[in-house]
């Protein structure tokens, strides 16, 4: 017999899911969800460090791909979305700090990747705290078209 070191039930060992009415049914898998996301920004974060560390070797996986892929059940193309972000930010203390802390979600600091330089730090900081990821890739787009049309990017006020 094989031992599971996961345990079975826990979370829900005192709720008959088939007494809860819907609502709370549906409030049940929300607030789960939401710690996923969580856990998934925090996985991410330490995943960059890891990545740094060179760890996966250390701690008997073939790659960071594979140590992704059994931890986290992360597919290939994430983990290398994940380690090209770490790398474009790697210059930028506050940004790298938010995405290894799990901050922010690890999809606002995508969305500036591209932007990542140390003079922009703080500015980038300050986007990735108080805008929505939706309006900082609209601000991203906008800087991108200033530059490719030649012009110096400004910064729109918000």
């Amino acid at each position: 017999m094989v031992a599971n070191s996961r345990r079975v039930g826990g979370w829900l060992d005192n709720i008959e899911l088939e007494d809860l009415s819907d609502e709370s049914y549906f409030l049940k898998m929300r607030a789960c969800g939401l710690r996923v996301r969580e856990w998934d920004d925090r996985y991410i974060g330490l995943l960059a460090g890891a990545a740094m560390r060179r760890l996966p070797g250390q701690c008997g996986f073939r790659d960071i791909f594979h140590m992704a892929g059994v931890q986290a059940r992360m597919s290939r193309k994430k983990v290398t979305e994940v380690l090209r972000i770490s790398r474009a930010i790697q210059g930028c203390a506050g940004l790298w700090r938010l995405f290894t802390r799990a901050g922010v979600a690890w999809t606002k600091i995508r969305a500036v990747a591209a932007l990542a330089r140390p003079e922009r730090d703080e500015e980038l900081c300050w986007r990735v705290k108080s805008h929505t990821r939706r309006a900082i890739e609209l601000w991203v787009r906008q800087i991108a078209r200033e530059v490719s049309a030649g012009r110096n990017p400004s910064t729109p006020h918000w």
